[in-house]
């Protein structure tokens, strides 16, 4: 996944994801994680028209709608021109998270123009006539004369005349970025000490996202102010490459050609099954900035929009700061979307579709949109199907090892709402039989072939996903946003949980016998072989635009000069913030839970995969596993029916055993958990099944060109051929293994050195004595010590090469670096946020702003997890391969002459400052923080080292750091892409080149 604003494009459902909807992300924080789930859709999906909720008055004399027994608090404003602002307070961190949300997203396109959407949410990060200028009066005259050459360029048919336009369109576009400021939008919000600036569009709303310190919000509102009024399409054909580039990379996507097809099947006759939310191809090469300035206006109006803020805020002080800004904001007139009513689906509608990933199937069903009953009858059904642990799928699929892989998941709509079921097949079985195994366990909802608890253990097991999923400023606000763009009324989905109570096992078995059954189904069948329907969108060439990184607008000028309070970071105490005691031998720790009743356990042991191969083997074979007393499904029950969720992982250095749900359901679920790891026993068939789950997914890990990228080939070059991921137990070994070895290492898990961590409100003293009688026995087993993989040097250039089938080339480098020195963290922090991982890096603006070369690019140097790593410099392309070399020699003339720019590198050391001044670790985290310290050897909170080794920074430092550290180093290139259409000529100026066969880089 990757990062930013110039992604998400259409929605993709990738198949270990649960919920509705994900953010897709474009630069490099690919582990961030971030990648934003949105809430579960249980609160969502209530009913009825909006109901009348009387009006209050708060201090500062604005009128809102409040809540009774509401856990979010949210006061709903609306101001004079219409605009929506959603408040809710949170007070764990002085921050708060905004998103914007406009209802328009991709059903809203012309069909002769599809894709609009989209793009505009790119080039909403451009600036205004205020914003990324250095002469607006000039510039203007120039965009002017784009936005005509575009329009004959797209009325033209005849090939060679677009060729001379798109020339001329490129020749005055070079003139016109003289004027501009590339990402000074990011680089004003970077300033604020802003997190996660990013945005989204899918079908029915664009949404765009910051998390802000709390103190800068004036100076963050005044910004959003100025670019939601006025657009400005600046650097317009740069970014249009970047978008074809994400349309190509979305035709190497099996999992968008399936999602595709399932929403053609389910929405024939709408704009949800008729357009994608990225566009055709067709539409993108002929661009309309007439067009993409109409739909602006059109629909970017207060009356239009909501915003949602949700932290650490005051009411009062908070909405007249969104009037002051945003109160001259314009409303307009919005046109209504209308739509023709689907047909009923009555017979089955299959697709066909072929690629090189893995193959799959997605199973879908439609049923009305959000203000129907429908929905939450969904959800329920969904429930009863999967739940994790005791569902339909869970029990008689999964547990049963019936298939490989199964989610299933709801999308909710304000037109329309679907079921969709993934599921990945077994070795040896073909998708028709994967089909008709998820039709007959869906048939049992209208039979009723489902045990009555189930329904109210559902309902329950919602309650605590809530408590859970509110914690989260993100969540909150994602939630205000479905309000918003559902139009459901906001009582009914804050009792969700009570209407779910007044469903029957009756309503479930009707609902289902009408709308879900095996004849009103879509399904896609995703095939390995070649796609004869690839559509690839071939990019003119573009003369780079300059990047005039040193200027500053009038605006940003002012901006600067705007004064706001300092916030005084805090740092962490661990002896005092972590309460400690011991159970016996072991080490218990605990963190008080203050925000609500809920609970976690872990039982965290020092040893994974490297101390001993057959641990991880040992905790996949448990969940499938019973003891004298209950079968594994009776287990799996039992938690369901506590409220408890079980969990086992085991990594390559640490192994986890831990159970959460409410704090009235821990000792029973501290029990069941104890009798499970104490009294657990073979089951020769359900190992054989593991086993040959184990070898498919090896299988269809050769077909993921992720898997081989980032985990293949950089395990490769960073240590050779035996390296943790290679170092696996074979097939053989796998078949002929002796249970009662996996076995006794279940039973003996506590006999070896380990900690135990609570989360939650009981003290710590009556937690003691609730765990004091399972540990009745002393550690007698010492931990194995771990293979130790030396760390390769890089001694010289070198490629590696592996074949895919794939439009899109892939590269990755990579340098070994010194051990791990705390010393040089603040700097690598520094270095990546100006050089090569944030929104206004040099990188991103070399690359990607001022060049169109890669769709995808950074560098930066890693921070290892464990004192005993080195750190590593890395960099990634994503590109075409016609413009790989360019893109190549870009990069690495960056890597070694770092451009100066002593403003951009003030505000990489201001950013850093205010999130460090801004954040807080609490809860859990408080602990998970310790841990990852302690791996580094660092027993306190290093933060306030970072803290003041920033403050003293200077450009002269951070340019030593880069000279030594970063410059004229030699890097392993690891390539992967169709080597019947790479320039090996290119490769080779790179280093020697060897090719990497599958076998090589996965170990089988």
């Amino acid at each position: 996944m990757e990062k930013r604003h110039l992604t998400n494009t259409a929605q993709i459902f990738i198949p270990l994801q649960l919920t509705s909807y994900i953010y897709r992300f474009y630069n490099f924080k690919t582990s961030i994680t971030f990648v934003l789930v949105l809430i579960s859709i249980l609160f969502m999906n209530t009913l009825l028209a909006q109901q009348t909720q009387p009006m209050l008055k708060g201090e500062s004399g604005y009128t809102f709608q409040g809540f009774e027994n509401d856990p979010l608090k949210t006061r709903i404003y609306t101001l004079s021109n219409g605009l929506k602002v959603y408040l809710s307070i949170n007070k764990n961190e002085p921050r708060v998270y905004c998103n914007i949300a406009v209802k328009a997203g991709s059903k809203y396109d012309p069909a002769e123009t599809t894709g609009l959407a989209h793009y505009l949410e790119h080039m909403m990060f451009k600036g205004t006539n205020k914003i990324a200028t250095k002469n607006w009066e000039d510039e203007k005259v120039l965009l002017n004369q784009i936005a005509d050459l575009y329009e004959l360029h797209r009325k033209t048919d005849n090939d060679k005349e677009k060729k001379n336009i798109y020339q001329k369109i490129d020749s005055i576009s070079y003139k016109a970025a003289q004027y501009a400021i590339p990402n000074e939008y990011d680089k004003m919000i970077s300033t604020l000490g802003a997190k996660g600036t990013n945005a989204y569009t899918s079908n029915e709303r664009t949404v765009y996202i910051n998390d802000i310190p709390s103190n800068e919000l004036d100076k963050f509102l005044k910004i959003e102010a100025e670019r939601f009024k006025t657009l400005v399409l600046r650097l317009f054909h740069t970014e249009l490459e970047t978008v074809y580039e994400e349309f190509n990379r979305s035709e190497d996507n099996d999992y968008r050609k399936s999602w595709k097809s399932i929403n053609e099947g389910l929405y024939p006759n709408h704009p949800f099954g008729k357009q994608t939310t990225i566009g055709e191809g067709e539409h993108l090469k002929n661009p309309s900035m007439y067009n993409i300035h109409q739909y602006f206006n059109t629909y970017y109006r207060p009356n239009n929009c909501a915003i949602v803020l949700v932290g650490d805020l005051d009411y009062d002080k908070t909405i007249a700061l969104v009037d002051e800004h945003f109160g001259d904001w314009k409303a307009a007139e919005i046109p209504q979307f209308t739509y023709a009513e689907e047909p009923p689906i009555e017979e089955p509608k299959l697709f066909n579709n072929y690629g090189s990933q893995a193959e799959h199937l997605y199973i879908g069903w439609r049923f009305d949109g959000a203000q129907s009953k429908q929905t939450i009858l969904m959800q329920l059904a969904m429930g009863i199907l999967q739940n994790g642990q005791a569902g339909l799928f869970d029990l008689n699929l999964t547990k049963q090892q019936k298939v490989l892989q199964l989610n299933a998941f709801d999308i909710v709509y304000h037109d329309y709402s679907s079921l969709v079921v993934y599921a990945v097949p077994r070795q040896g079985q073909s998708l028709n039989d994967l089909n008709e195994l998820i039709l007959k366990e869906v048939e049992k909802l209208s039979t009723g072939n489902f045990e009555e608890w189930l329904l109210p253990a559902i309902i329950n097991d919602y309650e605590f996903k809530q408590l859970k999923q509110f914690e989260a400023n993100r969540n909150r606000a994602a939630f205000l946003v479905d309000q918003f763009v559902w139009e459901v009324d906001y009582n009914q989905l804050i009792n969700s949980l009570q209407q779910m109570q007044k469903i029957t096992k009756a309503d479930i078995m009707d609902f289902a016998q009408k709308h879900l059954n095996s004849n009103n189904y879509v399904a896609a069948f995703k095939h390995v072989g070649e796609d004869p329907n690839i559509h690839k969108v071939d990019k003119p060439a573009i003369t780079a635009v300059p990047i005039n990184r040193n200027e500053k607008s009038d605006f940003f000028e002012e901006f600067e000069q705007i004064s706001s309070m300092r916030l005084t970071p805090e740092f962490l105490d661990f002896k005092n913030d972590i309460q400690h005691e011991k159970l016996g031998d072991i080490p218990l720790y605990k963190i008080h839970n203050n925000n609500n009743a809920s609970f976690a356990l872990y039982y965290i042991f020092e040893m994974g995969k490297n101390h001993n191969k057959d641990l991880p083997l040992a905790f996949n074979y448990l969940p499938f596993l019973g003891t004298e007393k209950y079968s594994a499904e009776e287990i799996s029950k039992t938690f369901f029916k506590l409220g408890v969720e079980l969990k086992v992982s085991s990594s390559k250095e640490k192994s986890y055993v831990y159970i959460k749900g409410l704090k009235h359901s821990f000792n029973e679920g501290l029990a069941l958990l104890e009798h499970l790891l104490a009294g657990v026993k073979a089951d020769s068939n359900a190992y054989v099944n593991l086993v040959d789950g184990i070898l498919k997914h090896r299988n269809d890990n050769k077909l993921n060109k992720d898997f081989l990228l980032r985990q293949g080939l950089v395990s490769y070059a960073k240590y050779g051929a035996k390296s943790p991921l290679t170092d696996i137990i074979d097939s053989e070994e796998l078949e002929k293994k002796d249970l009662e070895i996996l076995i006794n290492l279940i039973h003996n898990l506590k006999k070896h050195p380990h900690k135990v961590f609570y989360y939650g409100n009981l003290p710590i003293e009556l937690l003691k004595n609730e765990m004091t009688p399972y540990y009745n026995e002393e550690v007698s087993e010492s931990l194995p010590q771990p293979v130790i993989y030396p760390e390769l040097e890089t001694s010289k250039n070198q490629v590696y090469f592996t074949h895919y089938d794939q439009k899109q080339v892939e590269l990755m480098l990579i340098a070994k670096g010194q051990p791990f020195n705390k010393n040089v963290v603040p700097y690598i922090q520094i270095f990546n946020e100006y050089f090569g991982a944030g929104l206004s890096s040099i990188v991103f603006q070399e690359i990607r702003e001022a060049k169109a070369l890669a769709y995808s690019a950074y560098a930066y140097q890693n921070i290892p997890d464990n004192a005993n790593q080195s750190h590593y410099t890395m960099g990634y392309i994503g590109t075409q391969t016609d413009k790989l070399q360019e893109a190549i020699d870009a990069m690495l003339g960056l890597l070694n002459n770092m451009p100066k720019a002593n403003d951009q590198f003030e505000a990489a050391k201001l950013a850093a400052l205010k999130r460090i001044e801004s954040d807080r670790i609490t809860k859990a985290n408080v602990f998970w923080t310790w841990e990852r310290n302690k791996k580094r050897g660092i027993d306190y909170d290093y933060r306030a080292d970072l803290y003041e080794a920033i403050q003293k920074m200077s450009f002269e430092d951070l340019e030593g750091f880069f000279n030594t550290y970063i410059k004229a180093q030699e890097y392993t290139f690891l390539v992967i892409g169709d080597k019947t259409k790479l320039e090996f000529d290119v490769l080779n100026q790179l280093g020697e080149v060897t090719e990497l066969n599958l076998e090589q880089i996965c170990g089988y």
